[in-house]
């Protein structure tokens, strides 16, 4: 019983922290310690326990956050790509850039092209 307890309160920290890095993830303060910080829970329980129910480390879970969020924003605004690095929690464009094309296969530019409204 107490087994099944741990396990509970492991897939509930989870899905807390899960919650906590979409809606915080804009912010290029954003680490694990914060984060484990507003959950009362160690680095360690936390990164065991996202690779468990999770299959993504820290880094991973918010770098595909990001990118994704990255992704709408090419999709449905003009604004350039440094602008939309910071609104995703980068600081630096460039790094923001190789982030998206390992996660993405492409560059920005070239998935905003590929995604624009096709205008007839």
């Amino acid at each position: 019983y107490a087994g099944a307890r741990q396990e509970s309160f492991a897939a509930a920290k989870v899905r807390e922290a899960l919650d906590y890095l979409e809606a915080h993830y804009d912010d290029p303060e954003l680490s694990m310690q914060t984060l484990c910080k507003e959950l009362y829970i160690s680095t360690s329980y936390l990164s065991a326990n996202l690779k468990r129910y999770n299959d993504r480390s820290f880094v991973e879970q918010l770098t595909e956050i990001r990118i994704g969020k990255a992704k709408e924003l090419l999709r449905s605004t003009a604004l350039k790509t440094y602008e939309i690095a910071e609104r995703v929690g980068y600081r630096d464009a460039h790094y923001f850039s190789l982030s998206f094309r390992k996660l993405a296969n492409m560059t920005p530019t070239e998935y905003r092209s590929r995604h624009e409204p096709r205008q007839s």
